[in-house]
């Protein structure tokens, strides 16, 4: 009874840690409604029901919400959202892997017939590499060859993410 009462406190403290630091998802997003016009930047923020919404929208509709947004910029908290929900199992692996296409590519594959504009997205600059190679391997998901992520992988991943908040810190 004992070891598991120090392993639900272990696991508790972990989850305050991560929830304290800005590491795990934010459930203020999941509580309210989206409006149209954040549908788009909720769901590259890292806000999964909104990328469910976005992904049944027209691309056309994508791109006119595009045009009234000054930036859109992929953060590291942004990503670290996405592993979070996918490491807590809140969203699937395919949806994590549709969301990756989506800000890698800018649009969402099989949404529309003929030719398709990217929307652009940016990619926060001082993590521009860290988020390339991470949403590049959530894209993988699902593949053939490569495509699942261990659990070793995506703790691997998080961490990389937070190693480099640490470093931001200290410089």
């Amino acid at each position: 009874m004992e070891a598991s009462s120090e392993n639900i406190k272990k696991h508790s403290d972990r989850r305050e840690s991560w929830r304290r630091n800005g590491f795990m998802g934010d459930h203020s997003m999941k509580k309210k409604n989206i409006s149209a016009q954040d549908v788009l930047p909720r769901a590259v923020h890292g806000d999964m029901r909104a990328f469910k919404i976005l992904s049944q929208q027209p691309h056309g509709q994508l791109i006119a919400q595009r045009a009234s947004l000054s930036d859109l910029v992929l953060t590291k908290n942004d990503l670290l959202r996405v592993l979070a929900s996918l490491r807590d199992g809140h969203s699937s692996p395919d949806l994590i892997q549709q969301w990756a296409s989506f800000v890698r590519r800018g649009y969402v594959a099989d949404t529309s017939q003929g030719p398709v504009r990217p929307i652009a997205i940016d990619y926060e600059p001082s993590q521009t590499e860290a988020i390339v190679e991470i949403v590049a391997r959530l894209d993988e998901l699902g593949d053939t060859i490569d495509g699942a992520i261990s659990k070793s992988e995506l703790h691997d991943m998080i961490a990389s993410l937070q190693e480099d908040a640490v470093i931001e810190r200290h410089l």
